[in-house]
């Protein structure tokens, strides 16, 4: 697969929303790049997720627009923002007994209507993004039988089947272990990479967002305290104002990678 050239550039113009009329965050206004990995980070409630689900359209806004590329979200038709936004949110359920095939192939969905059912170009896809995300030979299992790390790539596997440019993960990596959670960024890190995909996901673990995005978003009680590149925001300060937490940010010796150490 070969980067997709559209603009998948992600404005935020003065967005509120919320729930019940009730808003989490107002008046927030971003830019995010394409082709880049953004992370967005922040301690529970500050709005993170809310901001994703407003940004994918999952949640209508209360005021503001999104825009990605040329397309203006209040404005698109949702089987037109599937072609071009994928979402994965939190803690996803499949029906008992689905297969890893049959998940995935739902994936396909927003390319078909009622003239062009399943066809071969599905299937291809289908097979391809499994053998992407190492998950060909488990294609006929139910997905409820796979592996915590396994699943998740199931679920991953699901969203680049849509074949879009953006693709938004709600805590990708939650209740996996360290060694899944490492699997799924590097797996994130290849799209980045090789098929050119912009990527937005909520996280919670700071030495992963450290070491993986080229782009942070630091949110406090509804608001984006900093953003910028990981260098810019992993700071003792910024972390200290967003978490209340006291550390120590360095760069380790062997990875080069930045490192959060909490001071206790």
């Amino acid at each position: 697969m070969t980067p997709n050239p559209r603009n998948a550039k992600i404005a935020v113009q003065s967005l509120s929303a919320g729930y019940g009329g009730r808003p989490v965050f107002e008046d927030l206004s971003l830019s995010i790049q394409e082709r880049q990995i953004t992370l967005i980070l922040g301690p529970n409630g500050c709005g993170k997720s809310t901001l994703l689900n407003a940004m994918s359209g999952l949640l209508s806004a209360i005021n503001g627009e999104v825009q990605i590329g040329e397309l203006q979200l209040s404005s698109t038709k949702r089987p037109e923002l599937a072609k071009r936004l994928a979402i994965l949110p939190q803690h996803p359920i499949a029906p008992q007994g689905l297969s890893v095939f049959d998940l995935v192939a739902r994936g396909r969905t927003p390319h078909q209507d009622f003239l062009h059912q399943w066809r071969a170009e599905d299937q291809t896809v289908v097979e391809r993004v499994l053998e992407r995300v190492d998950l060909l030979d488990c294609a006929d299992k139910p997905v409820n039988e796979l592996s915590g790390g396994q699943r998740q790539r199931a679920w991953i596997a699901l969203v680049l089947a849509q074949q879009t440019d953006v693709m938004f993960f709600d805590e990708p990596t939650s209740a996996l272990d360290p060694r899944h959670q490492l699997d799924i960024f590097l797996l994130l890190e290849r799209l980045r990479d090789e098929e050119g995909k912009t990527i937005v996901a909520v996280v919670h673990d700071l030495n992963i967002a450290a070491r993986f995005a080229d782009y942070v978003i630091a949110m406090r009680d509804g608001k984006v305290l900093r953003s910028g590149s990981a260098t810019e925001v992993f700071t003792p300060d910024t972390l200290h104002a967003v978490f209340d937490l006291e550390c120590r940010v360095f760069v380790d010796e062997i990875s080069g990678a930045l490192t959060v150490v909490p001071l206790v």
